[in-house]
């Protein structure tokens, strides 16, 4: 299995603005090698962590491990097998699922492995492949990336399959239909409306041709209206917004301007580039070289700012060692001098990242993972940091707030239509005088349909209606607060 470090870059600015975050010294990690890929900060104020880690005296690395509140080794802890973590942490219940050898593991609330759920990798429709993301749902039931075998040739599915669906029990889901491709579908997030927007390292899915950053359904469909052009590199991180736009952040290209390369940006919902936004920042790197480049986190805070991380030590010709802030109009912040994480040699490569932050349980301090020795908060240099760090927000009184895009009302799939069509709206506030009108190229009415309540679905009937572009318009209280486009082929 292919073995990559998430990383974030390293943040320095040219004038003292002002502290966001300070060191908090009391609190260190007292491992050497090699990288923390997630954490979970526990109620009692513990940290799960995930990844590759040795303490002194391991012959062999841990995927897991607990730190107990001063960042000490947890020995109560058991050792586990690569099998119990790794990855990704996503918390589900009183649970938590974890990516472990490639693949989702569920784990109780206390960090053991549940036996309600049986290892994917023993089901008999299924076979490991190569591991991606995955996706939990809120009955336990998931959804894994990667590309993985199937052998189920009573319902057709017999061979390589990048979008597989899971009972909570673990097992092949023989409900759903799994979606296949000529790529590897790495990362993915799903999105307010239900669907995800995926990096998928292929050209071709689900019987369509795609880009590298494609939109699917929530059934796992490709979603034709959404196209990037994104025609090579990775993409590591996606923060979805309300309106349907969503930032973007990692290394890649697009067919039509193949001469920039892009690192933090944000797509309209069709998945042209946001005019709004500044897309162009050049992130670079100088002496890491143990890791794969871009921006690997983007994390929203205080409303109006995005901490943005990856692999990265200048932006724009400034140095910002792991972390750097934005405001959400993409301006680059100068809220901190010499701040960042710093480098260290493990086999002839150099590494100097972070691969994440999230606060604590109760939101007091900020904690940061990754691959790094030592933390400068531009006002306390901690030589003694090791790949997780507890940081306390200070100031982050800079920075200007972009004008607010109203929320999307309601959502087609699919689009486009062959036959009927599922309307499913969600609106700010119950009504009686909403409705949906559709009309056709020439402003013809097709159809008009009343919206009652908050949140419901309708299904519009586009068989007669002939092949063309049509609009949909969402009408509360005599105002038109969002429009769509349907495609009738």
């Amino acid at each position: 299995m292919h073995q990559f470090v998430l990383i974030i870059g390293m943040c320095w600015a040219t004038t003292l603005v002002a502290q966001p975050f300070l060191l908090d010294t009391t609190f260190r990690a007292n491992f050497d090698t090699w990288n923390v890929n997630d954490i979970q900060p526990t109620i009692d104020g513990k940290i799960f962590l995930s990844g590759q880690i040795k303490f002194d005296g391991d012959q062999s690395f841990r995927r897991c491990a607990k730190l107990l509140g001063n960042g000490e080794l947890d020995t109560e802890f058991p050792t586990f097998s690569q099998y119990t973590g790794g990855g990704t942490i996503t918390p589900w219940e009183d649970n938590f699922y974890v990516n472990a050898g490639g693949l989702p593991r569920r784990l109780g609330a206390d960090f053991l492995p549940d036996p309600l759920f049986q290892p994917l990798y023993n089901d008999p429709y299924f076979a490991y492949g190569s591991g991606g993301d995955y996706h939990v749902y809120p009955d336990g039931s998931l959804v894994i990336g990667g590309t993985n075998h199937l052998d189920d040739p009573a319902r057709g599915f017999v061979g390589l399959y990048n979008f597989i669906w899971f009972t909570n029990t673990g097992r092949v889901d023989t409900t759903k239909t799994h979606r296949t491709g000529n790529g590897h579908m790495t990362f993915f997030k799903e999105l307010p409306d239900g669907k995800f927007i995926a990096y998928y390292g292929g050209n071709f899915y689900d019987g369509r041709p795609t880009s590298y950053i494609m939109r699917m359904h929530a059934d796992g469909g490709l979603d034709t209206t959404f196209n990037t052009g994104v025609d090579w590199g990775f993409a590591f991180s996606f923060l979805p917004l309300a309106d349907g736009r969503v930032y973007v952040g990692g290394v890649f290209t697009k067919a039509d301007m193949p001469n920039d390369t892009l690192h933090l940006i944000r797509f309209m919902p069709d998945g042209s580039l946001d005019p709004t936004f500044s897309n162009f920042h050049a992130f670079r790197m100088q002496e890491l070289d143990g890791i794969s480049g871009g921006v690997t986190t983007i994390y929203p805070i205080d409303g109006n700012k995005l901490i943005v991380t990856g692999a990265f030590e200048t932006i724009d010709g400034i140095p910002h060692n792991s972390i750097a802030f934005f405001d959400t109009t993409g301006t680059l912040l100068d809220l901190g001098e010499s701040t960042g994480c710093g480098n260290y040699d493990y086999f002839n490569y150099t590494y100097g990242t972070i691969s994440g932050i999230t606060p604590n349980y109760d939101s007091t301090a900020y904690y940061i993972w990754g691959a790094y020795h030592g933390y400068n908060d531009g006002i306390t240099n901690d030589t003694l940091q090791r790949f997780v760090s507890r940081l306390t927000l200070v100031d982050l009184a800079l920075g200007k707030k972009e004008p607010e895009v109203p929320a999307r009302q309601f959502s087609l799939y699919p689009n486009p239509a062959y036959g009927d069509v599922t309307l499913s709206f969600d609106l700010p506030r119950r009504t009686n005088h909403g409705h949906v009108t559709v009309t056709d190229a020439t402003g013809r009415t097709m159809a008009t349909h009343k919206l009652s309540g908050q949140q419901g679905q309708v299904l519009l009937d586009t068989r007669g209606w002939g092949a063309g572009l049509y609009t949909i318009a969402c009408i509360l209280d005599g105002t038109v607060v969002q429009t769509e486009k349907l495609m009738v082929p």
